[in-house]
């Protein structure tokens, strides 16, 4: 169902003085409604609240567009207590104008009043005659006064014009970003200070590198003057440091674009996203943000900075590794991250600028974290669920993890490092490294882990090992820091694994292993590289499994086979699984193609599950009322019984805590579920609104 406007584009400008040729319309058709005459128009999905697409007449009548803090929880309450007429007479819509009252009857406007007993953000009334627009009228919440100080940017003039020109990108899109969220998402202000604060710290630095005089910035804290005026360096670093301040500027154009257009005053601006180009996308903005605010707070209860660049490196090193190649990680879990930062208050800025991607799909930066654009009609689909925000967002903090390990708050100082970090592992190998500490240890791990793929390979790299030893080549500094740079990413891939099963599929195989199987089967690129996919799928199931690596391989083996078969004539009913399926069933080459890597990928495993894994970050993932657990640990039981959000389906006047929990659920019945009756948009718009209730 789509409400649209057809209108002469020489009015626009007039409004809202002059709007007399406006023509509104309600249109069913499933495809987008486009004129075969070249007119000016604007179109928005809306969707009934009844559940039922009908025709409506709008020639003479009042649509009522109403933005509301939570419009889930004022939607729930309207579906329970409205009456039959009210609740035919309500829409929604995915834009910050959310909720859509459409009748000219006093008695069913009086009756949503006073059920909803709520002030709206920002409202407006269209009155028709004829199917033409007679006038329009709103209010918008008067905004609380946004602080100067609070938007002031540092003076950057000394710059050259390519750097200021960048900056001015960044200036202007932010004080036209504050009006914006002043009126309509106030709650945001904060994060949006946190960014500026950052980006005047890389303006400060740039502005030292120019005019190195007085207090040498933070940033810069490390290095030696003589580093600081060498011409090369000056030049890399200020690079690194634009290049960051592009990626910002690059995000907040999204972000100001999706987030405010079709928001009231609806016509004042046009959605770049055409299909709802009157309407906007505001409230699927907010949903993302609310997704990656909520992990950013979960992740804080573990300052990554204060616990690994700094007391990791005064904790005793982990037990088992005094005998590489072989290892024994049965004590790791008492150097875990979670026990190590009990007490230690976290001062960590976290921010992510959410927007829609239509070319890049599900992507996070520093600064930002994407969707794939068909999350927006699509985000009910196990193939394109905003879950995958979860691997998304661990990539940044699996960045900082690794980071910390290899250069602590000295990011900039690589080549500083490299010399001491292989000088110790070369100790730490021949058992003369009398001052080892728990990241000295960490580091090992990965260093041996690059050691291992020589000659076994890795998730991305086959080699031809025939032998049976498991041995570990001895690397001069070169090779080895040119392997972890080639490996780097397969790394952060393992950790991101491995913490997205054990924090956001409360470490349930049966749910995570088909969930993402789904959304890689929806990915062309996916079926080009099999391996690296089977192999990212055995290594996450074997952090479930204990005992020694070719155990935990024939254990993960049957139990992503068994997995796949069971969903195969079902969700996952796709070509590519049945080619896994055919390689799970190939005894030799899981012999020489997968158990190689396997078994030297299996020590980042291991490392990951029990140093970098918390419990109290998972606790908090899943910190809410309406979550319920089994305590079952058999994998062949249903996966309703084995997890579920209890809410009811549809809207609901209740909170949710945990917008996790609460797409998991969604997730997973739709996994055990029938649904091709369903409506996937609605369904899709339903959740949106419903992340925004907190």
């Amino acid at each position: 169902m789509w409400l649209k406007i057809v209108y002469d584009e020489n009015d626009i400008p007039n409004w809202p003085n002059r709007f007399n040729n406006i023509l509104v319309s309600i249109n069913l058709e499933k495809i987008a409604p486009v004129d075969q005459e070249f007119k000016s128009f604007r179109i928005s999905p809306i969707f009934p609240l009844n559940g039922k697409d009908s025709q409506i007449d709008i020639s003479n009548t009042n649509i009522f567009f109403y933005s509301y803090p939570n419009s889930f929880r004022v939607l729930g309450r309207l579906e329970n207590l409205g009456s039959k007429s009210l609740i035919d007479s309500i829409f929604f819509s995915i834009g910050l104008a959310s909720v859509i009252l459409i009748s000219n009857q006093k008695k069913i406007v009086d009756e949503f009043l006073k059920i909803v007993n709520e002030d709206p953000v920002g409202f407006e009334k269209w009155e028709t005659k004829n199917s033409l627009i007679k006038s329009i009228k709103y209010d918008i919440k008067k905004a609380k006064p946004i602080e100067v100080d609070d938007f002031r940017i540092v003076d950057y003039s000394i710059l050259p014009l390519t750097e200021r020109a960048l900056i001015d990108e960044f200036h202007v899109s932010i004080k036209l970003l504050g009006v914006k969220l002043a009126s309509h998402m106030p709650s945001e202000i904060s994060k949006i200070k946190k960014l500026i604060a950052q980006i005047n710290t890389l303006i400060q630095t740039l502005i030292y590198l120019s005019n190195p005089k007085g207090k040498t910035p933070d940033f810069l804290s490390e290095f030696s003057a003589s580093e600081l005026k060498d011409d090369r360096w000056n030049s890399v670093t200020r690079s690194q440091i634009l290049d960051r301040i592009i990626q910002v500027n690059s995000a907040l154009s999204y972000v100001s674009t999706q987030a405010f257009s079709g928001a009231i005053p609806i016509l004042e601006r046009r959605s770049l996203v055409r299909r709802h180009s009157l309407l906007g996308i505001g409230s699927a903005i907010l949903a993302l943000n609310n997704i990656a605010r909520f992990i950013e707070n979960c992740f804080l209860l573990v300052p990554i900075n204060s616990v690994v660049a700094k007391l990791m490196a005064q904790y005793p090193p982990l037990k088992g590794l005094d005998s590489l190649p072989t290892y024994d990680s049965s004590e790791w879990n008492k150097s875990s991250i979670g026990l190590i930062s009990a007490n230690v208050n976290s001062d960590e800025i976290f921010f992510k600028l959410p927007y829609f991607n239509g070319r890049l799909g599900f992507r996070e930066t520093e600064f930002s974290i994407a969707a794939a654009i068909q999350s927006i009609t699509s985000g009910a689909s196990l193939e394109w669920s905003l879950m995958t925000l979860t691997h998304e967002m661990l990539h940044g903090h699996v960045r900082k993890i690794i980071t910390s390990i290899f250069y602590g708050t000295d990011v900039l100082n690589k080549n500083g490092q490299r010399d001491i970090f292989y000088e110790r592992f070369i100790k730490k190998k021949n058992k003369k490294l009398d001052d080892e500490k728990l990241v000295d240890s960490i580091r090992a791990v990965i260093f041996t882990y690059c050691c291992f793929t020589v000659e076994f390979g890795s998730i991305t790299v086959q080699t031809e090992h025939k032998g049976t030893q498991f041995t570990m080549p001895v690397l001069d500094k070169e090779k080895l820091w040119h392997i972890l740079e080639h490996e780097n990413r397969n790394i952060s891939e393992l950790f991101v694994h491995v913490l997205d099963l054990h924090y956001f599929y409360g470490s349930k195989c049966s749910i995570y292993v088909p969930l993402i199987w789904c959304s890689w089967a929806a990915i062309p690129y996916t079926n080009s590289d099999l391996r690296h996919y089977v192999l990212r799928s055995l290594l996450t199931i074997a952090s479930t499994v204990d005992g020694k690596n070719q155990k935990r391989f024939n254990e993960a083996v049957l139990m992503l086979k068994n997995l796949l078969i069971k969903f195969k004539d079902g969700k996952l009913n796709y070509q590519i699984i049945k080619d896994v399926i055919e390689i799970l069933n190939d005894s030799e080459t899981l012999r020489t193609d997968y158990f190689p890597a396997f078994k030297a990928s299996m020590i980042i495993v291991d490392l990951v599950k029990n140093v970098f894994f918390s419990s109290e970050i998972r606790a908090a993932i899943f910190q809410d009322s309406s979550v319920s657990w089994d305590n079952s640990t058999d994998e062949e039981e249903t996966l309703e019984i084995s997890f579920a959000y209890l809410l009811k389906k549809g809207f609901s006047d209740d909170v949710i805590t945990s917008p996790i929990a609460y797409l998991l659920d969604k997730m997973v019945t739709s996994l055990n579920t029938n649904d091709e009756n369903i409506d996937i948009e609605w369904e899709t718009a339903v959740q949106f609104l419903a992340l925004n209730s907190n």
